[in-house]
């Protein structure tokens, strides 16, 4: 911290020789220190340049004056942001919890020690003069954070902006695994001993369970690891294991197009030293730059992907230009091991899936190629238990993303596999980590040595077969993808055909199946039935009831009367509002009044309260029918008309009946 004068610190008075130590531990730490009685501090003339940097309230028991006016002084706008830090015993966790609650930052516990008072007055002060400046060092962090597309860069430069803005002993960047284990990546401190760098958590109590807390993105902090009475011993033993007293923690959570939200990591504040009572807007601080965080990580992976993808298009044009061109599943594995078998004179090529995500195919399903001048056929690669382990088949890899790790670098490295009398080159399809299957080869004579059948392939051979499971991984992931686009545009097609808040056909759905069915019945002389539903009294039962009540009803009768229109033919969808409509092909009405009489009877046991019907008590609903043979000469809209008509009879006869149309009707 850089003053133009010594800091000032309020000292409360106490016994006296307890107020003696703590006065030359201050003056020895370069602090002006001024004993004050509360009630002096309490009528602090108000303006700024006579309040202290710091006040510290001497405080013996939980019924001490001290907290007192500790609460007054953070109530008071003109000191409520003075950090208060406590002096005294606090032999239980109620009372150190007590500091909290009355707005403490921090306390000392007696007998002191004089380079903990140092330390925790000199960090508290620093917090207060550092935060006027936070919200220039926040834009100057998050620039720095869309300034880079490398990864190292973007996470190494936001632990280190974070320490300094908070003053914290250490941040990290902790990364989940594919198996929900943790490794610390990156890593700011304040002295070197308190590293962790490359240390993974593998205990129990820190699993998935816990990591579900952050997926709503709300950040989680700790302000006494030894005060926490509702979290297991090993959870606690865990953090302390990393010797944290108090800690801050946001998530990072990642989304790319296309895929699902995961919670890629956390980003972590550690107090090492001591207990802290973390502050509103160094939630916030941290909260805002892990969410910047996630968007440069989220640019820095698509940056990779597209210049990862590029090389390899460039390097395996002229095999799967063909492949490329289709997403027949079929057609990519055929054409794959035909070129591959091709290139690189294989007596034999194959690929076998073991698990996928396309619909058109088996599990396992095997593909294969051999050469035509093979005399004898070549045994398909047999996925055996020891090929497994070889080839890691049942793992996933850990591998550090974005990383130097020459170790782990080719999950799907190629590597021999000798099977009986043959030998074949081998190497595992993945997709985002995950074994899909294994492109393996079987080479021609003259790639083996005739002592100990170990290959001669060349690297660059090495490097195609690598390349090429690879590729097939992408165009298998497209295959998917497409299959699954296909999927969701039929159920878009068919979304867009219901209504949102009945799910069952909408007014668009009936006027194309009517019109439809009209056609139809024209031509093969046929009866269309059309039955107009109304629920009765239901604006009154939306104001007795309110509207959420009267959607709950609108879905009741829509499944009931999807329920009366049994066969295949038949439709019910919503005409608008509380009507409803039916249409019944090759219906009689005789047809229409039995499934209209039905659907009555079955509204009736649902027994819907509705204290706005005068005569029933409950929901009814009215019917109106119309029967028509469909001609040239007539239309829908008649029938619709008809129906309408039908139905406002039935509504003027008392409702909760049915109307069939006629003459007399049409004249009324």
């Amino acid at each position: 911290m850089t003053l133009l004068q010594p800091a000032t610190v309020f000292v409360t008075e106490a016994p006296p020789h307890q107020t003696e130590v703590l006065v030359q531990m201050l003056v020895a730490a370069s602090y002006q220190v001024q004993v004050r009685t509360e009630a002096d501090i309490l009528h602090q003339p108000q303006r700024p340049e006579r309040w202290p940097d710091l006040i510290l309230l001497q405080v013996a028991g939980a019924d001490s004056s001290g907290y007192h006016l500790g609460r007054k002084l953070k109530g008071n706008p003109a000191t409520a942001a003075i950090p208060l830090i406590f002096a005294g015993t606090f032999k239980d966790a109620a009372s150190r919890e007590q500091v909290f609650a009355v707005g403490g930052a921090d306390y000392l516990e007696s007998p002191f020690i004089a380079a903990d008072v140092a330390a925790r007055v000199g960090r508290w002060i620093d917090v207060a003069a550092a935060r006027p400046i936070r919200p220039s060092l926040l834009k100057d962090s998050l620039q720095r954070l869309h300034n880079t597309l490398d990864l190292d860069t973007i996470l190494q430069t936001a632990v280190q902006d974070v320490r300094q803005q908070i003053l914290a002993d250490r941040v990290v960047i902790y990364q989940f695994g594919q198996d929900g284990r943790g490794l610390v990546t990156h890593e700011a401190v304040l002295d070197e001993h308190l590293s962790v760098l490359h240390r993974q958590v593998e205990d129990a109590c820190f699993d998935q369970e816990h990591a579900v807390k952050y997926w709503s993105g709300r950040v989680g902090y700790i302000d006494d690891v030894e005060a926490l009475g509702n979290v297991s011993q090993c959870y606690r033993d865990m953090l302390l294991s990393f010797e944290i007293r108090a800690n801050l923690v946001a998530p990072i959570i990642h989304t790319l197009p296309g895929q699902n939200r995961y919670l890629w990591g956390l980003m972590i504040v550690h107090q090492c030293y001591q207990p802290r009572r973390w502050l509103t807007d160094e939630v916030e601080l941290l909260q805002e730059i892990s969410a910047h965080l996630a968007i440069a990580i989220q640019q820095s992976r698509l940056f990779e992907q597209v210049r990862h993808q590029a090389r390899q298009e460039m390097l395996l044009n002229h095999i799967l230009d063909e492949i490329r061109a289709s997403l027949d599943v079929q057609h990519i594995l055929t054409c794959t091991v035909e070129h591959l078998g091709t290139a690189l004179n294989l007596h034999q090529c194959g690929i076998t899936l073991l698990r996928h995500n396309l619909i058109s195919l088996p599990t396992p399903f095997v593909v294969t190629v051999q050469a035509p001048a093979l005399s004898e056929p070549v045994a398909p690669l047999e996925i055996t238990e020891a090929l497994r382990q070889q080839l890691m088949l049942d793992q996933d890899l850990i591998v550090v993303p974005y990383r130097v790790n020459p170790l782990q670098m080719r999950p799907n490295a190629a590597q021999l596999v000798v099977q009986g009398d043959n030998t074949y080159l081998a190497t595992a399809i993945r997709i985002d980590n995950q074994v899909q299957g294994v492109l393996w080869a079987c080479p021609a004579p003259n790639h083996l040595s005739s002592i100990d059948k170990t290959s001669r392939w060349e690297h660059s051979d090495l490097s195609l077969v690598e390349e090429v499971a690879m590729q097939l991984s992408q165009a298998l992931q497209q295959a998917a993808l497409y299959q699954q686009l296909q999927a969701a545009n039929d159920e878009l097609r068919r979304l867009a055909h219901l209504d949102g808040l009945t799910q069952i056909a909408n007014r668009r759905e009936f006027d194309r199946y009517l019109a439809q069915e009209w056609q139809r019945l024209q031509r093969e002389q046929g009866s269309l039935a059309l039955v107009l539903a109304d629920v009765d009294h239901f604006k009154g039962y939306n104001d007795t009831y309110g509207h959420l009540a009267g959607d709950d009803c609108l879905r009741s009768i829509a499944r009931l009367l999807n329920q009366v229109t049994k066969r295949p033919a038949d439709l019910a969808a919503r005409y608008g509002g509380e009507e409803f409509a039916l249409v019944l092909p090759n219906t009689t009405s005789a047809g229409a009044i039995a499934l209209a009489t039905e659907a009555k009877t079955y509204l009736s046991r649902l027994a819907i309260p509705n204290a706005a019907s005068p005569l029933y008590g409950q929901v009814t609903v009215s019917f109106g029918i119309a029967v028509l043979t469909p001609a040239p000469t007539l239309s829908t809209e008649l029938l619709i008309q008809r129906a309408d008509q039908a139905l406002y009879a039935a509504k003027e006869s008392g409702r909760n009946t049915y109307c069939l149309w006629s003459e007399p009707i049409q004249s009324a």
